[in-house]
């Protein structure tokens, strides 16, 4: 897992078959990606964009199992969960 949270990745890995399906986060203001995997567990982080008025954010469909990132207002990527 590369979003730059060591203790997040280590929390993931020790919790094995009791880990959660998905992770949302903030805590790290530039992750070296949005979307990353830790066995069984999928970590969402948006970071910091480049304008401070309009912050990036991550819009999660449940039913279609998809995960569409938003940077600086404009969507950037789409993932599938």
């Amino acid at each position: 897992m590369d979003n730059r949270d060591l203790g997040l990745a280590d929390s993931l890995r020790s919790a094995a078959a009791a880990s959660p399906r998905l992770v949302l986060s903030g805590h790290v203001h530039n992750p070296a990606r949005w979307k990353d995997r830790c066995g069984g567990t999928i970590s969402l982080n948006p970071g910091v964009g480049t304008d401070p008025t309009v912050p990036n954010y991550i819009s999660i469909d449940t039913a279609r199992r998809r995960a569409r990132w938003f940077r600086d207002g404009e969507l950037a990527d789409v993932a599938k969960l």
